[in-house]
């Protein structure tokens, strides 16, 4: 019988900051960064939402 494989966990709060995505371990996948995998309209919508986010601890 072969064990379960693992979980993938979800983090409930975080953030990074831009220049992280340009560093490894996120190089791996996409050696040039973002732009390898999302749409330049996508990556403006994802900075739309990081400017407006609100910490959780912020929020209670």
């Amino acid at each position: 019988m072969s064990p379960n494989p693992p979980r993938a966990t979800t983090p409930t709060c975080g953030s990074e900051e831009v220049s992280a995505l340009y560093e490894s371990p996120f190089t791996a996948p996409a050696p040039n960064g973002p732009e390898d995998i999302f749409s330049e309209a996508d990556i403006d919508v994802l900075a739309a939402i990081q400017a407006t986010a609100v910490p959780e601890e912020e929020t209670r």
